[in-house]
């Protein structure tokens, strides 16, 4: 179900059961207009203490028309895991603040290289990534100073 907020028509948020499906029916000069776009899980996830992976943790496989998107700003990816990024990924030139869940599985190396192509990029927040400390700090000295936060790491170092 998608829901978009009255006062803001740039801003789209969805469940990420039916991201696939809605940018498939969904016109592209209309996805090119959004700015934000909210991707979550409305499942409860229960994080375990000690930077632990979830038992019911859900991952999103984000589908290479996401270049349809181009305006996009703000992206947020919540409650859901994310093991890669499409090259598309790069057709983000717009974007400078990103939200994703990373988890052991993911291929880091991969998500930087996408990430280090968008040059307008100011801020990604890892908060509720489930990565090692190595993987967390390959990943902050990859990108300037600030651009790389996450709550539970920088609390934990």
């Amino acid at each position: 179900m998608a829901f978009k907020n009255p006062n803001q028509e740039d801003y789209l948020e969805l469940e990420s059961k039916d991201f696939s499906t809605y940018i498939s029916k969904t016109e592209s000069t209309v996805l090119s207009k959004y700015k934000t776009l909210i991707i979550m899980n409305n499942n409860w996830l229960i994080y375990p203490p000690g930077n632990r992976m979830p038992i019911d943790a859900e991952y999103l496989e984000i589908p290479k028309k996401i270049s349809l998107f181009f305006g996009l700003k703000t992206f947020v990816i919540g409650n859901v895991f994310v093991n890669d990024l499409p090259r598309e990924f790069c057709e983000l030139k717009q974007l400078n603040e990103l939200h994703l869940r990373l988890a052991p599985t993911s291929n880091t190396d991969q998500v930087i290289l996408i990430l280090k192509e968008l040059e307008k990029l100011k801020k990604i927040d890892l908060s509720r990534s489930v990565l090692s400390k190595t993987e967390y700090i390959k990943f902050k000295k990859s990108f300037a100073d600030g651009v790389v936060v996450s709550m539970m790491n920088e609390m934990n170092p």
